[in-house]
């Protein structure tokens, strides 16, 4: 993401905006660094929002490359995901991202991966999870989220019986989603709390997190999160001491390696370790070295399990 918004013309136009960029790395800080500062005028900050938008789009415009690609993506979907749809009446199914872009929403394929169809609760499924979505957006195309009423009435419904069995929340906000004042609707920066608490709906889609992993014999399987958002680590934690909650991670480090990121040795990481780091360790139930790529395979147009995507899936009681 640093080099896909530090390569875009709306950078170039501020030689200013472009040297901040060149000394900070992690393009959430200097966003949020920026959107914070009196030395940036508006025309710059403004710029900068265009630029992340334009790398998202770039990234979507990224998976119509090619069909083989395309059946990676759609594999991914239909091994990993579908499973976690419930296999029951009485059960329901959550998929929680941090991730703003539109991966799911274009590979997911409603109808045949799962025994309840995904969404995205109190949101319009334009062309979502049904391989409608369009290569390039348009102004059109923006989804603004739900009003303080509308989400009143979405909690009202939510939880009854009849409502989406299979959930799709994301944390942080998303790609082409507008807030009810009609401003840019990713939560992006180190200030991410006081975003959220100021958008209804994505306050709300957080209450809904912090619900789920307090519900009895919770399992939660994280992909791809570094554990840098102390407010996500916050309701994981609690949810480990308080309600029992099993944690199983999927990523390529070595055990040992990962240990080391949630309580490093003094003096062997440069970066702070992240909030509630041995709680998370301690609350460890399943660990997996891998990629989610290492998880299946995609042959002859079928998407399957490889041994070790079947170990994840059974020692999560799917």
């Amino acid at each position: 993401m640093w080099s896909a918004i530090f390569s875009q013309p709306e950078i170039s136009r501020h030689p200013d905006l472009k040297a901040h960029l060149r000394n900070q790395l992690d393009y959430e800080a200097a966003y949020n660094e920026v959107m914070s500062s009196e030395n940036f005028g508006p025309e710059t900050k403004n710029d900068f929002t265009a630029a992340i938008e334009m790398s998202y789009q770039q990234i979507h415009e990224a998976f119509y490359v090619g069909q083989d690609l395309e059946n990676k993506a759609v594999g991914v979907c239909r091994a990993l995901i579908g499973p976690f749809g419930g296999t029951g009446a009485n059960e329901r199914g959550f998929i929680f991202t941090l991730n703003q872009d539109l991966f799911m929403e274009r590979f997911f394929l409603n109808g045949s991966h799962s025994l309840y169809e995904l969404s995205i609760p109190g949101i319009s499924n334009y062309g979502y999870f049904n391989f409608q979505l369009p290569k390039i957006f348009t102004e059109d195309y923006r989804i603004y989220l739900p009003d303080e009423e509308k989400v009143q009435r979405l909690k009202s419904d939510f939880w009854t019986k009849t409502y989406g069995r299979f959930s799709y929340l994301k944390l942080h906000g998303s790609d082409w989603w507008r807030t009810t004042d009609g401003s840019n609707a990713m939560v992006i920066g180190s200030k991410k709390t006081g975003l959220i608490d100021r958008e209804p709906y994505l306050k709300w889609s957080h209450s809904v997190f912090e619900e789920v992993l307090k519900g009895p014999a919770c399992v939660l399987v994280v992909i791809g999160y570094s554990f840098g958002d102390e407010h996500i680590n916050k309701i994981i934690a609690d949810s480990i001491l308080h309600h029992g909650l099993r944690l199983h991670v999927v990523r390529p480090d070595e055990h040992k390696e990962f240990k080391n990121m949630l309580m490093p040795v003094q003096g062997v990481l440069e970066k702070q370790p992240p909030e509630h780091g041995p709680t998370l360790w301690e609350g460890l139930d399943g660990y997996y070295p891998a990629r989610a790529s290492d998880l299946y395979t995609y042959t002859g147009g079928n998407s399957t399990l490889t041994s070790l995507g079947k170990s994840l899936v059974r020692n999560v009681g799917l």
